[in-house]
């Protein structure tokens, strides 16, 4: 008869488990060293309830080490231990070393954000949102901040709707690493958004931006039109003026908003010479004609006679002109000489 030895079986409980864990780890600290080992127990992934253990075990040997207790908040956030991590951080925000103190309130700031989103909907919105609004004034007031995280505030200034805030973190990082196209382009907007005169930052981007050269002079353009500094878009459009038609004809319609109507007319004259477009004769002529003054029309219009005898439309609308100012020897001169040349 064949005896068959019954197989046992062990259970081992969590508790167990984690003084093993913990023995084991104590071993480690005093032969393992001990940089190498704190990195390989925060590179871990799996199970972050023993690695804040472990950490916990080491503050128990080095119980003034900062660098040790960021490391445990790191972990308390990966493993959503988030009051863990916000006792530690309390901790942390007392620091007498920049570093740590910088990189506490920027785990405060997440932890705060964290907290805010997820209550967006209850009571406790407005609260959390004022306490987060309040975290990162102080941040921004004291600089604790590094250089290299000056663009991920400069978000969190337009999350937060802090737009002079965001402006000044995109001076500072551009006063750290040189004035950038990208850069001058949201100072740019950020000044549009806040009304504030951005002609500097239109001038740095004409010459800094030399593909988009043309989109920003129309930028400076509108703004100088739309914001009521006459002086300042009648210079900007003369300086332009000289060797854009575009803006020829803006300064043209600027003189005349004005009721400088010779200027206007001026340079609409100037036009035809250097592109002999007759429109820009009748142009011209609109100009006296729309303010009343026909007969001054009619004598710039005589200037250029020979030029309206091209087409039976140019002729009629050079005649009735004349007729319209009065001037009826004009007219019946012009007359002949239409029968003279069609005959």
């Amino acid at each position: 008869m064949q005896h068959v030895d019954e197989e046992r079986l062990y259970v081992i409980s969590y508790s167990e488990i984690v003084v093993l864990f913990l023995t084991f780890l104590i071993i480690l600290f005093f032969l393992y060293p001990k940089d190498l080992l704190e990195q390989n127990v925060l590179a871990e992934e799996s199970n972050y309830d023993l690695s804040i253990l472990y950490l916990q075990n080491m503050l128990q040997h080095d119980k003034g080490n900062e660098a040790l207790i960021l490391s445990l908040v790191k972990l308390a956030i990966k493993g959503a231990k988030i009051d863990l991590a916000t006792q530690l951080l309390e901790l942390l925000m007392q620091s007498d070393d920049m570093d740590i103190l910088q990189e506490a309130h920027r785990y405060s700031y997440l932890l705060h954000k964290q907290r805010y989103e997820n209550t967006k909907e209850s009571a406790e919105s407005q609260a959390n949102y004022q306490k987060l609004l309040s975290l990162f004034d102080f941040i921004m007031k004291k600089k604790l901040y590094t250089n290299e995280q000056i663009q991920d505030w400069y978000h969190e200034a337009l999350y937060l709707e802090r737009y002079q805030e965001a402006q000044k973190l995109l001076v500072q990082y551009s006063l750290h690493y040189g004035e950038k196209v990208e850069i001058l382009k949201k100072r740019y907007y950020l000044a549009m958004k806040m009304d504030e005169n951005p002609l500097a930052l239109l001038h740095k981007l004409q010459q800094k931006d030399e593909c988009n050269t043309k989109k920003w002079l129309m930028a400076e353009f509108y703004y100088l039109q739309e914001s009521g500094h006459p002086r300042q878009l009648e210079k900007f459009l003369i300086e332009q003026a000289s060797f854009n038609s575009f803006f020829q004809e803006q300064l043209s319609e600027f003189y005349i908003r004005e009721k400088k109507y010779d200027k206007a007319v001026e340079i609409y004259e100037k036009l035809y010479q250097q592109t002999h477009q007759i429109d820009y004769l009748k142009k011209a002529i609109a100009v006296y004609q729309g303010n009343n003054m026909i007969a001054k029309a009619a004598d710039f219009a005589n200037g250029y006679e020979n030029s309206f005898l091209v087409t039976q439309e140019m002729r009629e609308y050079l005649l009735k002109l004349y007729l319209a100012a009065s001037q009826t020897q004009r007219a019946s001169s012009f007359a002949k000489k239409i029968l003279e040349m069609l005959y």
